[in-house]
């Protein structure tokens, strides 16, 4: 796939997530089901750091995010220890456009650039360049978009 598919990709998965979380209050956006650990805020925000550290960390880029993004939205990281006030899940979708664009302005013309050193994800061979990393994000934010649906469902009963 060119550069131009790969960066529509990403910005349809973004959209595809507003979408799916534009009738949800930020309340029940909060909400951790049993049986879960996360909610639909924490998988957005979940989503949007990862991407901002895959894309533009990784690539010795500047990142934009708020720096306790980390201690909130990082792997391993769930609500029930937030010892700090979340953004609303405006504010995240709002970032997650602003993301895209930059993914964007940043990387149309270049996901072919080698990465500054090969991201390792186990179970793969080093991944080479930013196009790569940019179909690993995806699969990742696929994998958490299917939670936010299973989240939806139950916080919405």
């Amino acid at each position: 796939m060119n550069s131009e598919g790969l960066i529509n990709l990403f910005a349809f998965s973004h959209g595809n997530i507003k979408s799916i979380v534009q009738e949800v209050s930020f309340d029940a956006a909060l909400k951790v089901p049993d049986g879960f650990n996360n909610s639909i805020l924490w998988n957005v925000g979940h989503i949007l750091l990862a991407a901002e550290q895959f894309l533009f960390v990784m690539t010795d880029r500047e990142s934009i995010l708020p720096e306790h993004y980390k201690q909130l939205f990082s792997r391993g990281t769930k609500p029930s220890e937030w010892t700090m006030e979340p953004p609303s899940l405006d504010s995240l979708l709002e970032q997650l456009d602003t993301q895209s664009e930059r993914v964007k302005l940043t990387f149309s013309e270049n996901t072919n650039e080698k990465m500054p050193t090969p991201f390792q994800f186990p179970g793969l061979p080093p991944l080479e360049t930013v196009g790569d990393v940019l179909l690993l994000t995806m699969y990742h934010e696929t994998m958490h978009t299917g939670q936010i649906k299973a989240l939806k469902r139950l916080v919405l009963l």
